[in-house]
């Protein structure tokens, strides 16, 4: 029973080695790929647009003011003026 614990670890060692490996190597060909193609504006600038807060929202416009009340007209049941 021990010899297949030992087995169980020993496997799980050599995976964890193997994910870091891998993990390592993604990080060195991603810089290679920046190097190469000359993208390092357009990554910090992609960085920075992530990473920095959004603009806070314009306030909404004010409404009109509603039109000022018309004259009223000549009242008709007023008696005609001298």
């Amino acid at each position: 029973m021990a010899k297949s614990k030992n087995w169980i670890h020993t496997l799980r060692n050599t995976l964890v080695i193997l994910s870091t490996v891998l993990m390592i190597a993604v990080v060195v060909f991603q810089c290679m790929e920046i190097t190469t193609y000359g993208i390092w504006d357009h990554v910090k600038t992609t960085l920075k647009s992530i990473f920095q807060p959004a603009p806070a929202p314009a306030a909404p416009a004010a409404p009109e003011a509603p039109a000022a009340p018309a004259a009223p007209a000549a009242n008709a049941d007023a008696p005609p003026a001298n």
